[in-house]
């Protein structure tokens, strides 16, 4: 597993942005800033009660729901993921 599936999530989302689609659940998280903020909070707190509700899978899906939603936020934004991979990358020297 790489960055690779990171940068085809990006894709798709920059995909969902450009070309809308009222059946794509990323499209209307990009239209309701609020609905994508509460999700965002909502995906968080998941993630940190995961571990001690239901174990090491539950962790693994709440951190991958967490980190979609993250995306979807930068991407409504105009922040480019690479941008943020860069700023960790600049970060380990």
């Amino acid at each position: 597993m790489s960055s690779e599936v990171l940068d085809k999530l990006w894709l798709v989302i920059q995909d969902r942005k450009k070309n809308p689609s009222e059946k794509s659940y990323t499209c209307k998280l990009l239209k309701d800033s609020k609905k994508l903020e509460s999700k965002i909070r909502e995906e968080c707190e998941e993630l940190l009660k995961s571990k001690k509700i239901k174990g090491k899978d539950s962790t693994r899906w709440e951190a991958a729901d967490l980190l979609y939603h993250v995306m979807v936020y930068l991407a409504s934004k105009d922040v480019d993921f690479k941008d943020v991979l860069a700023e960790l990358e600049g970060r380990m020297k």
